[in-house]
């Protein structure tokens, strides 16, 4: 029995390892290629907010700059953000806005970047599937 617990316990170090080393070199993918990909599991590490949209309409929704810090973006060295639905469709935002921004649940898993500061709701973007850093 000591001879197994023996072995088995550098196996399983060996495999933390791996694993934390994955995750490390996924997020700094993400740094290289400059590139975001959002995914439905972004709502299970963020915290949801109740924006209001108009004069009594709300939306659940999550700040953008908890995606970016989740990814560990220096959002000191951007310029803007471009929003890209999974249609083609962008939006380029200055970083200065960044404060602004909110994306909520959309449909099929993508995103809708809310603004809530647009009086006319002219910039907000559905079906948004990434995030390219600026």
């Amino acid at each position: 029995m000591k001879k197994v617990i023996t072995l088995l316990v550098p196996v399983v170090l060996i495999l933390a390892a791996l694993l934390l080393f994955r995750a490390t070199r996924e997020q700094e993918k993400v740094m290289a290629s400059e590139t975001i990909n959002l995914t439905a599991s972004l709502m299970d590490n963020l915290q949801m907010e109740t924006v209001m949209i108009g004069n009594d309409k709300t939306v659940d929704a999550m700040r953008v700059r908890g995606v970016l810090d989740i990814y560990h973006v220096d959002v000191s060295t951007l310029k803007g953000l471009d929003f890209i639905s999974n249609d083609g469709m962008n939006m380029e935002i200055g970083i200065e806005e960044l404060p602004d921004l909110f994306l909520a649940p959309y449909e099929d898993d993508t995103f809708r970047l809310i603004i809530p500061t647009d009086e006319f709701h002219q910039r907000w973007l559905k079906n948004i599937v990434k995030i390219e850093l600026q």
